[in-house]
C-alpha cells in the first residue's frame, strides 16, 4: 500500500448541499476538530484509567500516555475481555456518540430522525501486535440498510505511525465486494488490487473524525509506534432504515455482559435506547450476500 494520499478535509460551513455532493463522490467526509478536543480527551482519560488497574498499561506510568504493559492484548483473545468490559461500562464512551457536534454531519446525510447504534466499538491496538484491521466494507458486518454511516475517531492524536484509518476514496460506488476471510480485527476483508491509487489517510489530531458509508473500503494498519492506539467506531443511520438486532446490543456480547450490567451505574440509559427500529434478520456473510441500494452509491 504505497502512495497513500491525504484525506480531503470538509467543514460544516460548506453547507448541506456541498457536503452531500462530496459524500456521494468520495464516500466519506473528514473533519478537523469536529468535536471539542477536551471532551474527547476526557473519554481517553476514562478509558486509560479503566484499563490501568487491570494491567493493560505500563505500571508507574501516566495511564493517559497509553504506554503498553508487558502483555500484548488482541481483540477476541482470552486476556481481552476484562478490559473491554471495563470500557463498555463507561458512560462517557457511549455518551460521546450523541454529542451534537458529531450528530451534525450525520443529520446532513441521514436526516433529522437519527438512530445511533447502541453497539459502539472501542479499539485498543497494541504496538507489536501485528494485528491490523484488514481492508473491508462494513456492510457485511453491519447489514440492515446500506446507508449506515461509521464515524471513526481517535481518542487523542493519532499519527499514521500509530495506525490512523485509511480508506479507498470513491470505492462505495464500486458496489459490494465479495467478502473473504482475512487476518486481523473482524476476520473479514475484501481483495484490493496492489496498484490501487485511491487510498487516503491523515495524521489525526484530537477532535478530528471521519465519517464514511458502509460500502466504503477502509482499513487500519498495524500500530508501528511505542504507544497503544485508542479509537472508537460509532455508527448511525436514519430511524426509517432497517437494522439488525445485533446492532442494538453491546459489542462483544455474550463474551461481555448485557446492558443491564454494563449500564447499572450510569446516570442515564439514553445512550443505548433507540426509537422503535425496523428490525431485519442478519444474513450469512458469503458470496451470496447482496447489499440494498444506497442513495449515495449511484454512479
Amino acid at each position: 500500500m504505497t502512495n497513500v494520499g491525504e484525506l480531503r478535509e470538509s467543514s460544516l460551513a460548506m453547507g448541506a448541499h456541498e457536503l452531500t455532493r462530496r459524500f456521494h463522490q468520495d464516500g466519506y467526509l473528514f473533519f478537523r476538530r469536529l468535536v471539542d478536543p477536551e471532551l474527547v480527551w476526557s473519554v481517553r482519560r476514562d478509558i486509560a484509567h479503566a484499563l490501568a488497574p487491570l494491567g493493560w498499561l505500563a505500571p508507574d506510568s501516566d495511564p493517559v500516555d497509553a504506554e503498553p504493559g508487558d502483555l500484548i492484548r488482541r481483540e477476541g483473545d482470552a486476556n481481552w475481555w476484562d478490559g473491554y468490559t471495563a470500557i463498555q461500562s463507561l458512560e462517557s464512551f457511549h455518551r460521546l456518540a450523541h454529542d451534537p457536534a458529531l450528530l451534525a454531519p450525520v443529520r446532513v446525510l441521514a436526516g433529522d430522525d437519527v438512530l445511533v447504534h447502541p453497539r459502539k466499538i472501542a479499539r485498543v491496538t497494541y504496538p507489536g501486535s501485528a494485528f491490523p484491521t484488514p481492508p473491508h466494507q462494513d456492510y457485511p458486518l453491519i447489514q440492515g440498510g446500506a446507508d449506515v454511516f461509521t464515524l471513526w475517531m481517535p481518542f487523542g492524536d493519532c499519527s499514521q505511525e500509530l495506525g490512523s484509518l485509511r480508506l479507498v476514496e470513491g470505492s462505495h460506488r464500486d458496489g459490494l465486494r465479495e467478502p473473504v476471510l482475512a487476518e486481523g480485527v473482524g476476520g473479514v476483508g475484501v481483495v484490493v488490487p496492489e496498484d490501487e491509487t485511491r487510498w487516503r489517510t491523515a495524521d489525526f489530531e484530537c477532535g478530528d473524525a471521519v465519517i464514511f458509508l458502509s460500502l466504503t473500503i477502509h482499513c487500519a494498519p498495524a500500530n508501528a509506534s511505542d504507544r497503544v492506539r485508542l479509537s472508537g467506531d460509532y455508527r448511525y443511520q436514519s430511524v426509517h432504515e432497517p437494522v439488525v438486532e445485533g446492532s442494538l446490543g453491546p459489542h462483544g456480547w455474550p463474551a461481555i455482559p448485557g446492558w443491564d450490567t454494563l449500564a447499572a451505574e450510569w446516570s442515564s440509559r439514553a445512550w443505548i435506547e433507540t426509537p422503535s427500529p425496523r428490525l431485519v434478520e442478519i444474513r450469512p456473510v458469503d458470496g451470496s450476500l447482496e447489499a440494498p441500494a444506497s442513495r449515495f452509491a449511484a454512479v
